[in-house]
């Protein structure tokens, strides 16, 4: 479980970039392990309505980073960033539906948030979505309800080439 967490902070810093070098900046704040600091500057921009933000509250929550891990929490925020648009978060809420974490296991689900995120060009969601094919955890009707589906939130298509 320890492995994931770390795993998926990795994949988090590698798919974003810090835009400012001030302390007071909730990426460097995030970046440098200063936790408790990047929630207390990404809260506020959350409840803003900053899909970068709801994403960022969401991963702390997820993995308990800076505060206590809180599921419920985790998929608030995420689900807030994901309907925006918001790829990594998309992403990240599909990991919460494929393994069941704070939701009902729906690999349905699972595979429409990768496939949105993949859409967009997040270059972590192709291997999740092929996971979830090459598993057999989806009939190929599943697989293109959950394509349907995931357009909607798709705002900045790069057209991948789809070939599962």
């Amino acid at each position: 479980m320890r492995r994931l967490h770390w795993l998926l902070i990795t994949i988090w810093l590698s798919t974003t970039s810090p835009g400012c070098t001030q302390s007071a900046d909730p990426l460097t704040a995030f970046a440098n392990g200063e936790y408790r600091q990047a929630v207390t500057l990404w809260s506020p921009r959350a409840v803003q309505g900053d899909t970068q933000a709801q994403a960022y509250l969401g991963i702390h929550y997820y993995l308990g980073l800076g505060v206590e891990q809180n599921y419920r929490q985790a998929l608030k925020w995420l689900t807030a960033a994901a309907e925006a648009g918001h790829d990594s978060a998309q992403r990240s809420l599909g990991i919460m539906y494929a393994n069941g974490h704070g939701v009902e296991q729906n690999f349905v689900t699972a595979y429409q948030w990768y496939y949105a995120a993949y859409r967009q060009g997040n270059k972590h969601a192709k291997k999740f979505l092929d996971a979830l094919a090459s598993e057999w955890k989806l009939s190929p009707n599943q697989m293109r309800l959950a394509r349907t589906q995931a357009e909607q939130y798709v705002v900045t298509s790069v057209n991948p080439k789809f070939d599962s």
